[in-house]
């Protein structure tokens, strides 16, 4: 009776101190020790979830900036997430005394060799340094990503997880992303072009339909897998509803780029399972056009000749003019990280507008110095996901390996009119995807062998 007591007086106590103390010390202080108290009393707990936290990312950002009792660490909740989770790697380290090693991967090198570049490109181009380190945090800091969740993700079993988070999420996602559109819900922005009729572009809680459509660009093809690996029928129609409903999605946030960026994931994905499938895709694609509608109206609009005037003379072929103008100042080593075309050079008036391509944003700042670098590191992981898709001798594994690989080459050519990694979400999820696709790399051990219901 005694010892229950204790065990129900002393959470009760420990909350009544941090109210307390509420009154003298600020609330992100209050809840940092709060998250502290959690960690240490559900470590065990903590560990085991660490792996799957950052696939909640778009949940947990919302959440925190939605309610203002949490302003105090909406701004750094992933910023102290990644810390603690090196912290756990580090006291993990220590306890197991070395029996836990630290999982390199053939994708860590070029990497590395990514932030060093960037690190390097700081001292060398810095006309205001605060600004560089800014530009530097928004373009690598994220990147780091992948280090972490390689160490975190070391089995099949957590990456099919991770897959099924990412399902799970993009039908959310595909749901509200059809109410909006169905409801006419208002748009907070000015996405559409002065002459086109458009009543809404769903934006869910993204608040971006480009990146919504991004978003769904990485995981329809992660439900196409997840569809396909199904033993049961009910579970083969509640995964196929999933990708449906994240497609329909994708169709309302009425973004070009991202149709354009899918379509060429999904073509690549067919040359890696099936050549032949290259054509049926190729004819679907074909129908698609020939059906015509509003959507492939929109979408055909950007071959118009009024559609390229317009955008020449102050669209994305207007700002990518502009950029490579700036760009021929400085071809080399360019004006700088944080100084064109991205949130940091708008946030500090440096530049008049965001780029809608990470490409040319990059050789903007960094010249032929950092474009190469990028563009090195984007085909290297494009040929390594091939080559993992490739070694996979068993079905299952193949169709889970190349439902991450299309996300991943989707994003990739989304950043041709985007600027997608200037969005952390994005970032975190494309790195923590690349980090679940290495797991596959080398054969799975018998404990490892994917099995679906």
């Amino acid at each position: 009776m005694t010892q229950t007591l204790k065990k129900g007086v002393t959470p009760l106590i420990i909350g009544m101190g941090l109210g307390a103390l509420a009154f003298v010390i600020p609330v992100k202080w209050i809840l940092l020790m709060a998250l502290a108290v959690i960690f240490v009393f559900a470590y065990p707990l903590v560990l085991k979830a660490l792996p799957y936290i950052p696939a909640f990312y778009i949940f947990i950002d919302y959440t925190l900036r939605k309610f203002s009792f949490f302003s105090g660490i909406a701004s750094i909740w992933d910023e102290l997430l990644f810390v603690g989770m090196i912290g756990v790697l580090i006291i993990e380290a220590i306890r197991s005394k070395g029996a836990i090693k630290l999982r390199l991967t053939a994708l860590d090198i070029p990497v590395a060799l990514f932030v060093l570049m960037g690190i390097t490109h700081v001292l060398i181009i810095k006309p205001e340094l605060s600004i560089a380190i800014e530009g530097f945090r928004a373009m690598f800091q994220y990147v780091l990503w992948f280090f972490v969740m390689t160490q975190f993700i070391r089995t099949r079993e957590q990456a099919q997880k991770i897959l099924y988070v990412f399902v799970l999420t993009g039908l959310f996602l595909g749901l509200h992303a059809t109410y909006q559109y169905v409801a006419g819900v208002e748009m907070p922005g000015n996405w559409v072009d002065s002459t086109e009729v458009v009543r809404t572009r769903a934006f869910s809680i993204i608040g971006s339909p480009n990146i919504l459509g991004s978003l769904f660009v990485l995981f329809t093809p992660m439900g196409v897998a997840m569809t396909l690996i199904q033993k049961k029928w009910a579970n083969r129609i509640f995964f196929g509803g999933a990708t449906l409903f994240m497609m329909a999605g994708l169709v309302f946030t009425l973004s070009r780029g991202a149709w354009l960026a899918l379509a060429g994931g999904l073509f690549f994905a067919s040359i890696l399972f099936n050549r032949k499938l290259v054509f049926h895709l190729s004819a679907l694609g074909g129908i698609v056009l020939v059906a015509g509608g509003s959507f492939t109206s929109r979408l055909l609009s950007i071959f118009s000749p009024t559609y390229l005037f317009k955008s020449a003379a102050g669209g994305r072929i207007y700002r990518w003019t502009e950029g490579l103008a700036v760009w021929s100042e400085s071809k080399l080593f360019g004006v700088g990280l944080g100084r064109f075309g991205g949130a940091v050079a708008t946030n500090n008036k440096l530049s008049p507008f965001y780029l809608d391509n990470y490409y040319i944003k990059t050789l903007v700042e960094m010249g032929i110095f950092g474009l190469t670098a990028l563009i090195a590191m984007m085909l290297t992981l494009w040929g390594y996901a091939a080559v993992v898709v490739y070694r996979q001798r068993e079905v299952l594994s193949k169709i889970v390996t190349i439902g991450f690989c299309a996300g991943i080459v989707g994003v990739i050519l989304h950043n041709m009119v985007e600027n997608i990694f200037e969005v952390p979400a994005m970032v975190v999820y494309f790195w923590t995807s690349a980090a679940a696709l290495t797991v596959y790399a080398k054969p799975a051990s018998d404990a490892e062998t994917n099995t679906s219901s």
